[in-house]
């Protein structure tokens, strides 16, 4: 993976740069461990939910959006989403992380990753790493 900043346009502000920063990294790495396999929500997810205040914030637009789309509507491109969708997308991408995070911790997530770099189908790899089918896991995060 590559990370890309633009320098000409980079945040004055020391904290906003170091959000950035981070937020790029965890794209490099899952490029790295994943190369294109890995779906877009994944991706985004990881990125954002090592934000600072990301949880909060999250919670917050999932609130006041009722509508959310599943995960397999996530798994490509983000870029044709408006802004109002794109900033749910990325919401419901960082919680569908942490509840991953919760079900089976970080390790489980690396190596899913691992799989998905190797060429394994993502439905299977998901269920091998957090012994949870992916259909049922977006069901359930579809009720909370």
């Amino acid at each position: 993976g590559r990370i890309r900043l633009p320098l000409s346009g980079a945040p004055r502000d020391d904290a906003e740069l170091d959000r950035l920063i981070t937020h790029e990294l965890v794209h490099a790495v899952v490029a790295t461990l994943a190369g294109r396999n890995a779906p877009v929500w994944l991706n985004e997810g990881l990125a954002t939910a090592v934000e600072p205040e990301e949880s909060a914030e999250a919670d917050e637009v999932l609130l006041r959006e009722r509508a959310h789309p599943s995960l397999s509507r996530l798994h490509d491109t983000f870029l044709r989403l408006d802004a109002e969708d794109a900033e749910v997308a990325y919401a419901l991408s960082a919680r569908a992380v942490r509840r991953m995070t919760a079900l089976a911790g970080t390790s489980a997530i690396v190596a899913l990753l691992g799989d998905l770099g190797r060429g394994v189908p993502f439905d299977r790899a998901f269920r091998e790493r957090l012994s949870i089918r992916y259909g049922a896991f977006q069901a359930s995060l579809a009720r909370n």
